[in-house]
């Protein structure tokens, strides 16, 4: 079976938006744990050169709890609004998978593993959390499609 381009590009988006529900379902059903706390206390700060000085004693990449300081500026500080920096990470890696396993298989391969991925409980799981782990995941893809194209 071969999907044409328009019949994958439909597929992407029902599964970026079932991945959506999924993730966003009950994201607020549990209050921040001990990391997610740590997590809050290492992007906080005035400025960006704060949430740097602190993290340059911590051995997690900054790039998120950068990112997580504008994040909260711009969206508030509650619990939902927070995770949700990770749940779009989540989104943006399920989205590289399937260009990865098109590019690199067939556009079936890139519709399952897509699927697969937005299926996956750990992902969902961390997608809830205000953590850095869905944004290793998509930077992780990214950088072996990117790796893989040029």
């Amino acid at each position: 079976m071969t999907f044409s381009r328009n019949t994958r590009i439909l597929l992407l988006v029902l599964i970026l938006a079932f991945a959506a529900l999924v993730r966003i379902y009950n994201i607020n059903k549990e209050s921040f744990w001990a990391d997610e706390g740590w997590t809050m206390i290492l992007s906080k700060g005035p400025t960006l050169s704060d949430v740097v000085r602190t993290m340059a004693d911590d051995q997690h990449p900054p790039l998120y709890f950068a990112l997580l300081h504008y994040w909260i500026g711009f969206t508030g500080y509650s619990e939902t609004t927070i995770r949700l920096l990770s749940t779009f990470w989540s989104l943006i890696a399920i989205a590289a998978l399937f260009r990865l396993g098109t590019d690199v298989y067939s556009p079936e391969v890139g519709v399952i593993a897509a699927l697969l991925l937005a299926l996956a409980d750990n992902d969902t799981y961390l997608a809830q959390e205000a953590r850095h782990y869905t944004q290793l995941a998509a930077l992780a893809i990214l950088s072996t499609l990117f790796y893989l194209r040029y």
